[in-house]
């Protein structure tokens, strides 16, 4: 037996299985199998099942432009949420200036006069903005 534990040789036995060893290893490890019955039968095993035979561990190749329409997808939309939410608050906030000479300058926000039509866009601005900085710090 040689000096290398048994169980070291057992977990060199996938990566013999896949080939991803050098001839120097896999020359050891091949002289180890022949030596030990329960190493051939375990190596047996793993060869047996195919699994390392039909992996396919490249991804495939469209991969890349998938990612890259995804990315793009994902930036279109979260430069349409931050211009709808500028929108919708710059029009929930938005000021009616008079000017006449009587009374001078006056300035009168409109979510004051007309609630139910510019408190609408205000809030809808702030749910645009909850999203925005949701969907950015999202993974």
């Amino acid at each position: 037996m040689s000096a290398i534990p048994k169980s070291v040789i057992s977990d060199l036995l996938p990566l013999l299985a896949t080939g991803d060893v050098s001839a120097e290893t896999r020359a050891f490890l091949e002289a180890e199998l022949e030596k030990d019955a329960s190493l051939r039968a375990e190596y047996a095993a793993l060869t047996a099942t195919d699994t390392f035979a039909t992996a396919n561990l490249k991804p495939p190749e469209d991969v890349a432009m998938r990612s890259f329409r995804r990315t793009r997808w994902q930036l279109a939309l979260q430069r349409q949420l931050y211009a709808f939410a500028m929108i919708f608050t710059f029009v929930g906030l938005a000021l009616r200036i008079r000017s006449d000479d009587v009374h001078g300058i006056d300035v009168h926000l409109m979510l004051v006069e007309m609630p139910s039509v510019f408190g609408t866009s205000l809030a809808l601005g702030v749910a645009l903005w909850i999203a925005y900085f949701w969907y950015r710090k999202k993974p």
